[in-house]
């Protein structure tokens, strides 16, 4: 397969398949992450199969020494931005979305909106209210679109439900 056409990603997708042990997984570690009043970001990279995303893998920031994160902040530094955009690479992978915490409600701040790990339109953020404290679903989250120039469009509840499937055979 040419390198052009194994990584043209569609803007679209019909819908991303999340894995229940891949999304489980994250809501813990980002819990844990919670525990201790700090912001946690991961990043799910995956595969794709037709017009659908396929997310294969959960990326931790906090995996990498160079993070830093604080209440009310989180940073991804250049270099551990690079590492896991090779990491990716290595795996025949894209980066679909990065999921991260707030310490209250969900929201798209300045800082989210303009330093991405991605910019590419149709990028998702996904953003977790009350470090992850009592959330069970991705219903309870905020996702936000990329569409370009540092903005973004937060999918409606019910588009949510449309655009991801949690699966149990993952």
């Amino acid at each position: 397969m040419d390198g052009k056409k194994m990584h043209k990603i569609p803007k679209k997708f019909d819908y991303i398949e999340i894995p229940q042990s891949i999304f489980n997984q994250t809501l813990k570690q980002l819990q844990q992450v919670g525990e201790d009043y700090k912001e946690g970001i991961a990043y799910w990279s995956g595969v794709l199969n037709n017009n659908n995303g396929v997310i294969k893998n959960v990326i931790f920031a906090d995996d990498y020494p160079e993070f830093h994160n604080e209440s009310y902040f989180a940073n991804v530094s250049l270099e551990t931005s690079f590492k896991i955009g090779e990491k990716i690479h290595q795996r025949n992978e894209f980066l679909f979305a990065q999921i991260h915490t707030h310490p209250s409600d969900a929201f798209h701040s300045f800082v989210d909106d303009n330093y991405p790990i991605s910019h590419r339109i149709g990028f998702l953020s996904i953003v977790i209210p009350n470090f992850g404290k009592n959330i069970y679903l991705l219903q309870q989250c905020k996702i936000f679109e990329y569409k370009a120039k540092a903005k973004r469009n937060e999918l409606k509840e019910k588009y949510v439900s449309k655009k991801f499937k949690v699966i149990e055979n993952g």
